[in-house]
């Protein structure tokens, strides 16, 4: 008996990047698409939250904390504020 090997091929999409793409020009282009990734992922993380799932206020809440951390580590980044690393004090 002979078994072919069957590959699964992923396309994928390539944009065409303008030749003379300016920084400006690649932050737009790159951020719309990663910006409506992150919204859809967050959508799907949300359904989590449908009555097709059981999961724990614990589970819940860690995964909240999750994205929030998240968030705040690339806020500072994008706002270019530079985060200590030392504990909070006044």
């Amino acid at each position: 008996m002979i078994m072919a090997t069957v590959k699964k091929v992923r396309k994928v999409r390539v944009s065409a990047v303008p030749e003379n793409e300016t920084k400006q020009q690649k932050f737009v282009r790159l951020a719309t698409r990663r910006v409506n990734k992150v919204r859809k992922a967050l959508d799907q993380i949300g359904l989590l939250g449908g009555a097709a799932y059981e999961s724990t206020d614990e589970q819940r809440n860690r995964i909240i904390e999750a994205i929030r951390e998240c968030v705040e580590f690339n806020m500072n980044r994008l706002s270019k504020v530079k985060m200590s690393k030392d504990s909070f004090r006044f």
